[in-house]
């Protein structure tokens, strides 16, 4: 009984945050979008279109600032959360040395 109960907590997964499923599933839109953009752009090529394409760059550059800003916010996230986890272990001076230093 008791063995049950112990195997049973370890098969239990550990729930993913909502801002890292935010981060995944914009990574895979972007890449989608990108892969679109291509899949155009080669079409485009293929069929010695002579018009502007420049909606493709637009899309493709669109992704990427998607990509970007859900980026600095997993990371400004992030870097919220050590913060207080840091506090716990060293006190505040350690946390003010921390919040004084520029980001790298």
């Amino acid at each position: 009984m008791i063995r049950f109960r112990i195997e049973r907590k370890k098969k239990q997964k550990k729930k993913t945050e909502f801002s890292k499923k935010l981060l995944i599933i914009s990574y895979l839109i972007g890449i989608l979008i990108i892969a679109y953009a291509m899949f155009i752009q080669l079409l485009i090529i293929s069929n010695n279109y002579q018009g502007d394409s420049s909606i493709v760059t637009g899309l493709i550059a669109g992704a990427f600032a998607e990509m970007g800003v859900v980026s600095g916010f997993y990371k400004w996230k992030a870097k919220a959360e050590n913060i207080v986890k840091l506090q716990k272990l060293y006190g505040e001076e350690m946390i003010e040395k921390i919040k004084n230093e520029e980001d790298v």
